[in-house]
């Protein structure tokens, strides 16, 4: 087996972002807010890397569902059915998802609360479908891959402020904290989706999807981007602004680091028309996202 073509395959950076975000949760942002912690530190690893694996083999089974689109989107990334057999495919699939349910369930039961695995379960199921139907679907696909990545930074502070929320205030509010960093993280990711899909239009209409594109055009679909990423912006603005009273440097970080590039962001989104600009922005909002990630310093 090719390490280099499967790191690729499992999506390795994308991965790698989950996890410095998850550890930055816990062993910054948590003890910035004096938390009493549920994981001890082999729990917490554990935990990711459940989430790790339960994502790398959503992005196989993703894959293995897509191989016909990606061969008109980007035939270059194609690695099922060229690098990898659909057979073997499926077993990389089966078996990063099942050690991941297994490693949830495990650190669920550790923490005393087994319901937990059911967290993994489901998430697992929803990635499959979401593969297999859901993405396929107008909006409904791009919505459920970003809670799906907003949950994944979520689950940290379910595990770790849950089972010790009603004997410690101060969990409740830094979980309100984790809440909307959460929100922001999802609609940041709606947006991305939304653009991937007027990117990858040509391909998903030979495979007679019904992405926003494909169903209202391209135009009124980069205009509907163009609103979400206006709102998140506002909504950056306004609630960092009303926090700065208590915390200053959450209002200049947002502003300096975040704001600005998202401003420059909706103006080459206004005039985007070819694929290469909904590359460009793309990879622009997965930049932001990056640089989102250290505010979790000053929250």
């Amino acid at each position: 087996m090719n390490l280099n073509v499967f790191f690729d395959l499992i999506r390795w950076k994308n991965l790698l972002m989950i996890g410095i975000t998850q550890i930055l949760i816990k062993y910054v942002f948590f003890v910035n807010h004096s938390i009493t912690s549920s994981l001890n530190n082999l729990e917490f690893i554990l935990l990711t890397l459940s989430t790790l694996l339960i994502t790398a083999g959503g992005y196989v089974i993703n894959d293995i569902f897509d191989v016909n689109t990606d061969l008109i989107n980007k035939p270059h990334k194609v690695f099922i059915g060229q690098q990898f057999s659909i057979k073997k495919s499926k077993s990389i699939y089966l078996i990063l998802t099942s050690i991941g349910i297994l490693i949830g369930t495990a650190v669920s039961i550790k923490v005393n609360q087994p319901f937990f695995s059911l967290i993994f379960i489901l998430i697992s199921v929803v990635l499959f479908y979401y593969s297999k139907k859901i993405k396929q679907v107008a909006f409904i696909g791009n919505i459920t891959v970003a809670i799906l990545i907003g949950l994944s930074i979520f689950l940290v502070g379910i595990f770790d402020l849950y089972p010790n929320l009603k004997s410690n205030s101060n969990n409740y509010q830094v979980l309100n904290l984790l809440l909307a960093y959460s929100l922001f993280s999802i609609s940041i990711n709606l947006d991305r989706e939304i653009i991937k899909d007027i990117e990858d239009v040509d391909g998903d209409y030979a495979q007679k999807m019904k992405t926003l594109p494909i169903l209202i055009g391209r135009k009124r679909t980069k205009k509907i981007a163009f609103l979400v990423l206006l709102l998140h912006t506002f909504t950056l603005f306004t609630v960092s602004f009303l926090y700065k009273e208590i915390n200053p440097y959450i209002f200049i970080y947002a502003l300096v680091v975040l704001m600005f590039p998202l401003l420059y962001l909706l103006s080459i989104m206004y005039t985007a028309k070819k694929k290469s600009d909904y590359k460009k922005i793309s990879t622009y909002l997965k930049i932001i996202m990056l640089l989102g990630i250290p505010m979790l310093f000053v929250l």
